[in-house]
């Protein structure tokens, strides 16, 4: 369950990061839409560069929200690799219903 406490915790800190560049940018004289294209392109390092020119003020507050958004979403898409991996979506799933899965994996 701990790793599920940690994936969520990543995904509510990634989505405030969306809402918080959002409004970084909008602040700066972007429309919402291109707010939150500019938000995403930057957490995600697509790199498609900015939509509008930015000003110093621009670039620091992308700076801060590329180290910020780029550390945050590789922690939450570790978390949810990592519950992946180590099984812990068989809690979800229900114990048994997992177990039945791999017996019957391994004995044919």
């Amino acid at each position: 369950m701990e790793s599920f406490r940690r994936a969520q915790s990543g995904l509510v800190a990634l989505a405030l990061i969306v809402v918080l560049g959002t409004i970084g940018y909008v602040a700066l004289g972007f429309s919402v839409l291109d707010a939150v294209y500019q938000t995403i392109t930057t957490i995600t390092t697509v790199g498609f560069g900015e939509i509008h020119p930015l000003s110093t003020n621009g670039r620091i507050f992308t700076i801060a929200l590329i180290l910020v958004g780029v550390g945050t979403a590789l922690y939450t898409f570790t978390v949810l690799l990592e519950t992946l991996i180590e099984g812990h979506v068989a809690t979800l799933l229900g114990r048994d219903a997992w177990n039945a899965t791999s017996r019957s994996c391994t004995t044919t």
